[in-house]
């Protein structure tokens, strides 16, 4: 019998790469924890507070500009409004005259 066939040969030679790439993985966890760490610490500093604040007042600013372009154009849609109203009169008055005119023979 061949030591390759051994079971406890085959675990020993399965375990030792294993082991390698978890104690890799454990290695690399601790120092993503340390990275993630000094993260959170600059995270919480003034300069990081001032910068969410400019950001946020840029996005107020992006909103007043929003704001005003859909206040023009809402003039421009009553104007609009106004201005198709006149002619929707203005016709249905042209209707009521062809009407008495011609009758209702119209079609």
């Amino acid at each position: 019998m061949s030591a390759l066939n051994d079971p406890i040969v085959l675990g020993v030679i399965a375990a030792g790469p294993a082991a390698a790439v978890g104690y890799l993985g454990y290695r690399r966890s601790k120092r993503a924890d340390a990275v993630t760490e000094q993260l959170g610490i600059q995270s919480g500093s003034a300069q990081s507070i001032a910068q969410a604040f400019d950001g946020l007042n840029k996005v107020i600013a992006g909103l007043n500009t929003y704001i005003a372009i859909l206040q023009a154009d809402h003039a421009v849609d009553a104007e609009d409004i106004r201005r198709l109203t006149e002619q929707r009169d203005a016709l249905q008055i042209e209707l009521n005259r062809m009407y008495r005119k011609y009758g209702n023979g119209l079609k």
